[in-house]
């Protein structure tokens, strides 16, 4: 029997828009405006930590994650058989920049992710109780929204190590692309 194992992406894009145009590391860091060539994270540094430390943290369920819980490097342990799904959000101040991921790429290691080849899956649309919000004791029944959500799924195919890359966009509260950026976890297939 396999397992359904979710990862949860969270992405800093007002700050790596904040670097965009500045000297990181002595180098001159640009978001690409080219979906074909993503801005690689991994290649820049701020104050000697990589820019994708800084502002890339992924989280997944406590029983495949070892101590990289939260970085840009989660590593998990899969089984054979096991489906991988990714969601991606936005930490941005002001929530009016959003990150899309769009593209999966096995990049090294003897193990294999074969990813969904139709590209993101729509998830259950589901009803979500909105807060309550200027009500006494914060009584009274809240409101639902309905929400739809997308991610990418992934089945763990072969055992091994896995570089993988993930590319994603940052896309303004107009749908205006604002840029184009990647970086690279690892998964261990057992």
């Amino acid at each position: 029997m396999s397992n359904i194992w979710n990862i949860l992406v969270a992405i800093d894009a007002q700050s790596i828009l904040d670097y965009n145009g500045k000297s990181l590391s002595g180098k001159p860091f640009n978001i690409s405006q080219n979906s074909a060539a993503p801005t690689q994270l991994y290649n820049f540094f701020v104050n000697g930590i990589r820019l994708d430390q800084q502002v890339i943290h992924m989280i997944s369920n406590a029983d495949i994650v070892g101590a990289s819980q939260g970085t840009a490097e989660l590593s998990i342990n899969v089984q054979s058989g096991d489906v991988i799904r990714w969601r991606s959000t936005s930490l941005s101040k002001g929530l009016d920049k959003a990150v899309l991921l769009y593209q999966y790429s096995q990049t090294d290691g003897p193990g294999s992710i074969g990813p969904n080849s139709d590209g993101p899956a729509p998830s259950d649309v589901y009803n979500s109780p909105l807060p309550l919000i200027n009500t006494k004791n914060h009584a009274g029944t809240p409101q639902k929204q309905s929400v739809e959500n997308f991610y990418w799924q992934g089945n763990a195919e072969r055992p091994g190590k896995i570089r993988y890359s993930w590319a994603f966009m940052i896309v303004d509260s107009s749908n205006k692309v604002l840029g184009y950026c990647s970086w690279d976890p690892y998964i261990y297939v057992n």
